[in-house]
């Protein structure tokens, strides 16, 4: 069914292919009625079919296939005139040019009807004049070309009108169609929505009903699981959440008074319990007490004796430095001995050499008191003794040389004994100082420890009172355990009409049955102030689970 205008020019641009194609063998079958070439009409038919196919299957109905199209229908009309050359159907065959321009206006688009009009203008103008034959038989004829012309303009503009008032009422139609299509789908979509909306509503009520009505009989087990419309889901979402809080509340409600009711006897009891142990821990105190006293006074003594200690070690330091001095002292004493030895060496060298030059100058005057002969006696006599007596020098000087060299050796053996006994003393004085130190460090931690023993005695002291006063408070909470336990009762019997989900968290224990019969699980969180707890009427959170009695016994 053609209703828009794009479907009329897909049926047209089809039709117009086949027609093309169809070119094909009549144009074969005219040619060999006629005796004429095949090649060149089918050949130039094929091209022109198969540009027009091509430009359908890339573009479908769009003005390049419609232009195609047309300008192939003009084509194969002029090569079935051309065939017909020197026939006398030849020009009744310029009739099929006013039909196939005709099929043009199908496109309601005056562009294709014009681009049909040009070629075939463009073909008489131009085989008018080179192949007349190939359009009209006879010669040449401009007149006849213009006449040509004049009709096919005339045919032309109501063609053109034509298509243009196809185009007009198409879009006409389409607005049309599209307004009723949108007026069509608006109304089925409002119907539908209602109809949702009352499905909706009316589940939401039936749901919600069902649920108050079950909340009513204290039934807390039943949420609404079926989702609502995404309008009305807010609605289940927040009565679950509801739900689920106040089953929470009366699981946790059931679950505290079942253990409340099943502990607070034993509570009481361990109360008693707790106050005899409180008793005999304030007599332990008091002990711990008194021989905390003790030993801050013998800590205190310690500390003394530390610090007498220490001034007698603070002497022997002072002492040990001043011995390092002398010893220092001899030190340097010992070392300008040696150099005075070196000294003497020195000299001693020098009278050695001295009595050398006396003794050659001696054995000299003897030669020369030998020459002179009787007149040389006298002196030959006193240098012979000035010989001798230097002799005796250069012995007593080598003697002297000796005496000095075994000193030297005794002073340096000396020095070195001074020099390791000031090194002793110096190890000496470094102990000492390390014993002070640490002699320090003893005295000051023995007073470190007796104040801190003072701190834990003044501790144990106020531990002591504390402990008289939990005794009392324990036999208040004995007595607050046992209302606790009637009104515990009270709350069971109520909490019972009540039906939840008792989910376990890893702190709670496991459910135990009471003597009536109730079930709740019970508590097991430990606090790390039972005192405090039962001050505050809170113990029964406080000591549930099962190893209740033997954590009072360890407490």
């Amino acid at each position: 069914m053609i209703s828009t205008i794009q479907d009329l020019r897909t049926r047209a641009i089809y039709y117009a292919v086949l027609l093309l194609w169809a070119h094909i063998p009549v144009l074969a079958g005219l040619a060999l009625i006629l005796g004429k070439g095949i090649l060149f009409p089918v050949g130039i038919m094929t091209v022109v079919s198969v540009v027009t196919t091509f430009e359908w299957r890339r573009k479908g109905a769009g003005l390049p296939a419609q232009l195609a199209a047309a300008t192939g229908l003009a084509i194969g009309v002029s090569t079935v005139v051309f065939l017909m050359a020197g026939h006398e159907w030849q020009p009744d065959a310029h009739m099929i040019f006013f039909a196939a321009f005709a099929l043009t206006a199908v496109f309601c688009d005056w562009r294709p009807i014009v681009a049909y009009a040009t070629v075939i203008a463009v073909h008489h103008l131009a085989l008018n004049f080179t192949l007349t034959s190939a359009v009209f038989p006879g010669e040449a004829s401009f007149g006849r070309v213009l006449m040509h012309a004049v009709i096919l303009i005339i045919q032309a503009v109501p063609l053109i009108w034509l298509s243009a008032t196809l185009t007009r009422l198409f879009a006409s139609s389409d607005a049309l169609l599209q307004e009723a299509e949108a007026s069509k789908t608006a109304a089925t979509k409002s119907a539908q929505t209602k109809e949702q909306e009352r499905l909706a509503l009316q589940q939401v009520v039936g749901n919600l009903s069902a649920g108050l009505n079950s909340l009513a009989e204290g039934d807390l087990r039943k949420p609404l699981e079926e989702p609502f419309d995404t309008e009305y889901d807010s609605l289940r979402l927040d009565f679950n959440a509801a739900l689920e809080k106040l089953s929470e509340m009366i699981g946790q409600v059931v679950q505290s008074s079942e253990s409340i009711r099943s502990r607070s006897s034993e509570i009481a009891s361990a109360s008693d319990d707790l106050s005899h142990r409180t008793e005999n821990q304030a007599a332990a105190l008091e002990e711990t007490a008194a021989a905390l006293d003790e030993l801050t006074t013998s800590l205190k003594g310690a500390a003394e004796a530390a610090l007498s200690v220490e001034d007698i070690v603070g002497k022997s330091r002072l002492e040990a430095d001043q011995s390092r001095a002398v010893v220092e002292n001899a030190i340097a004493a010992m070392g300008e001995i040696g150099k005075s030895s070196m000294q003497i060496e020195q000299i001693i060298g020098t009278i050695e050499d001295i009595a050398f030059q006396t003794n050659l100058l001696a054995l000299n005057a003897g030669v020369e008191a030998a020459r002179a002969g009787e007149a040389g006696k006298g002196f030959a006599v006193v240098a012979s003794e000035v010989r001798g007596l230097a002799q005796r020098s250069s012995d007593a000087a080598k003697e002297i040389k000796v005496l000095i060299g075994t000193s030297a050796e005794h002073v340096a053996l000396g020095n070195d004994q001074v020099n390791k006994a000031g090194q002793a003393l110096t190890q000496i004085a470094g102990t000492v100082s390390r014993i002070s130190d640490l002699v320090s460090e003893i005295f000051s931690g023995t007073k470190d420890q007796a104040a801190g023993i003072a701190e834990i005695n003044t501790g144990m002291n106020q531990l002591d009172q504390v402990t008289q006063q939990n005794a009392a408070m324990v036999e208040q909470s004995t007595a607050a355990s046992n209302d606790l336990h009637r009104e515990a009762v009270d709350l069971a019997a109520v909490v019972a009409s009540f039906r939840v989900e008792l989910s376990e968290p890893a702190t709670k224990a496991s459910p135990t049955v009471s003597d009536e019969g109730a079930l709740g699980p019970t508590l097991a969180n430990t606090s790390t102030d039972p005192v405090a707890d039962l001050e505050n009427l809170q113990f029964a959170r406080a000591l549930g689970g099962d190893n209740r009695a033997g954590q009072w016994q360890s407490f």
